[in-house]
């Protein structure tokens, strides 16, 4: 489990990237974007396919095989990885961390 904490301020965005931008990754997406709702977290979640990632993201979430494909798209942002889409413990870590 890798995360990059780059000490982002002001997120807008979270990308969750896999590598064909289908299956659990989608369910991940999800998960996440209820968790930050609940946390009264105004941050959208967009779920992409690695090859789409915008180069100015903040925040991407990838598999742990897929990080090094995900950081070349986007060097300059915090890269977490995971194991497992829909039930990885790094979701509730950043949210509590982007409450403050």
């Amino acid at each position: 489990m890798l995360t990059e904490w780059t000490g982002q301020k002001n997120v807008k965005q979270i990308i969750v990237a896999c590598d064909a931008g289908i299956a659990s990754s989608v369910i991940g997406a999800t998960i996440l974007r209820n968790k930050l709702k609940k946390a009264g977290l105004d941050i959208s979640v967009v779920h992409t396919p690695i090859e789409q990632i915008p180069a100015d993201a903040q925040i991407i979430i990838s598999h742990e095989k897929f990080t090094p494909q995900a950081r070349n798209m986007a060097p300059n942002a915090e890269h977490i990885s995971i194991k497992n889409f829909i039930n990885d413990p790094q979701y509730d870590l950043l949210v509590n961390r982007l409450k403050g």
